[in-house]
């Protein structure tokens, strides 16, 4: 852009590019890059009756999506928005709710997890304590045999267990 009074530019960081639509031919080479395709879609957008396959895809989608809005009437595009802005609107509630029912849902499943699992921590504790019980229970009646002086080759036959096994549980070298 040039100053009008010296003809010097405005400033250097302002480049203008021009585009010439009517040398894009169709794109349907398979090297064409996304800028012909969208130079060859602004060019013929109007002569289209269907959309090419090659023009295909959530931008183009959006493009030509936008070139029908623009050829509503005025009444058109106030009910359009309208329509819109009450689509949003559900959008929104609909995605709140679905992450309520997630945050609800994780919840309920963290208080029935932390219940399975404290039910299950209790099960597996009284099972261990009585468990830790009878083995006391035993060396407790093992000692006692082994005090009344009954040998511990006889002790580890009628308790089923090896004479090692009753040493190492009594505590006892007899």
């Amino acid at each position: 852009m040039l100053r009008r009074d010296d003809g010097s530019p405005f400033t250097d960081r302002l480049k203008f590019i021009t585009l010439e639509l009517p040398k894009y031919h169709d794109p349907a080479d398979p090297e064409a890059t996304a800028l012909d395709k969208l130079c060859f879609a602004l060019h013929n957008m109007t002569t289209f009756r269907n959309r090419p396959e090659y023009l295909q895809g959530k931008f183009f989608e959006l493009l030509f999506e936008k070139a029908e809005i623009a050829k509503f009437a005025p009444h058109e595009v106030i009910k359009y928005e309208k329509d819109m802005l009450t689509q949003w609107d559900i959008d929104e509630y609909v995605g709140e709710q679905v992450e309520k029912g997630v945050k609800e849902g994780h919840e309920r499943g963290l208080r029935e997890g932390m219940a399975k699992g404290m039910k299950e921590g209790r099960a597996e504790g009284r099972e261990k304590g009585r468990k830790e019980g009878r083995e006391e229970g035993r060396t407790e009646i093992l000692k006692s045999l082994i005090a009344s002086g009954m040998p511990i080759d006889e002790v580890a036959q009628r308790s089923g267990l090896t004479i090692d096994e009753v040493v190492k549980l009594t505590g006892s070298s007899n």
